[in-house]
């Protein structure tokens, strides 16, 4: 049985693959699909779905990049992913809040920067081993 972040992510999807119409824009789709997908995200974490709340909010993040103009969006939606992992996966916790550090630093947010760094902890990092 589907669940509401099922649904609600498979329409992202959907929006996000979809060639749009004559009169729309390709940011406008990217926007739509964005959306879908932080809405999904949050159905996601009030079922309880951590690691489907992460990929949703990657997912977010990835249309908001194609937006163009939504680097600031898509930074947090790396860090509500990043939370959202914490819990199940930490290593694709490191990943997406390093993207987000990546995203920060290139705006000039550097304590902001720093503040995601120190999200991640020392006993989450991978160790030489798994890198």
């Amino acid at each position: 049985m589907a669940t509401e972040g099922d649904k609600l992510f498979n329409q992202a999807t959907k929006k996000g693959q979809s060639s749009g119409g004559w009169f729309s824009s390709g940011s406008s789709k990217h926007e739509a699909a964005a959306d879908l997908f932080q809405q999904s995200a949050n159905a996601y974490k009030a079922e309880g779905n951590f690691s489907s709340a992460g990929l949703a909010f990657s997912r977010e993040a990835e249309e908001r990049i194609k937006q163009g103009d939504a680097q600031h969006e898509a930074v947090q939606a790396w860090v509500n992913a990043g939370r959202c992992y914490k819990k199940t996966d930490p290593g694709k916790a490191v990943e997406v809040l390093g993207r987000a550090v990546g995203g920060l630093v290139k705006q000039g947010q550097f304590r902001q920067a720093a503040d995601r760094e120190k999200e991640v902890s020392p006993r989450d990092r991978p160790t030489t081993d798994e890198r």
